[in-house]
């Protein structure tokens, strides 16, 4: 069932870079001109103890706009989400947000943003289970999950390498069952509205 449900994110994500890529333009070229779709990728931490992978896609609809559908992956070792007052392990982080992006455009390289957003965070983990015997059984784990609502905020500068590609590092807050702060570094791709 969760391999299911991860093959389908992935290709809502690859469809909805497409239907970026397919978008209509106002005119506007270049560097984060209106109707352009983005693809990224990003790596970074999380608490800063904890590995986190993502990637999304959006549409910059307008000069100071932009969505995207972002979805991140950390692996959180023995915390949770939720404080559930058992010994965990082999936590992981699902992070499903849909972002929206303030641009700040200053200069053509180097374009600051702003995050607000909203999403889910589904958090599988293996939770102890009180030995029958206590002093003779080994503690046991069964696999459990939640699923709490997360708000998303930060901010983010887009570096332009090239004029439809760069770098662009991230600070991003995550509010839930517990506080998430996240540095992340990736690429992104823009892809024209006359694509």
């Amino acid at each position: 069932m969760r391999m299911k449900i991860r093959k389908c994110l992935l290709l809502l994500f690859a469809i909805s870079g497409l239907v970026a890529a397919q978008s209509i333009g106002y005119g506007n070229t270049g560097p984060g001109a209106w109707g352009t779709g983005e693809i990224y990728g990003y790596g970074g931490t999380r608490d800063g103890n904890n590995g986190t992978v993502g990637a999304g896609a959006g549409l910059l609809f307008a000069k100071y706009g932009a969505f995207f559908l972002d979805m991140g992956y950390t692996s959180l070792g023995t915390g949770s989400v939720r404080t559930l007052g058992q010994p965990l392990h082999q936590s992981r982080l699902y992070d499903f947000a849909l972002l929206g992006h303030v641009r700040i455009p200053v200069k053509q390289k180097f374009e600051p943003y702003l995050i607000v957003g909203g999403g889910a965070f589904y958090n599988t983990f293996q939770i102890a289970t009180p030995p029958a015997n206590p002093g003779v059984n080994p503690l046991t784990y069964v696999g459990s999950s939640t699923t709490n609502f997360a708000f998303h905020t930060g901010a983010g500068l887009r570096y332009f390498i090239h004029s439809d590609w760069g770098i662009r590092p991230e600070l991003k807050v995550s509010i839930s069952g517990q506080t998430y702060v996240g540095f992340t570094i990736g690429f992104f791709y823009q892809i024209p509205s006359d694509y």
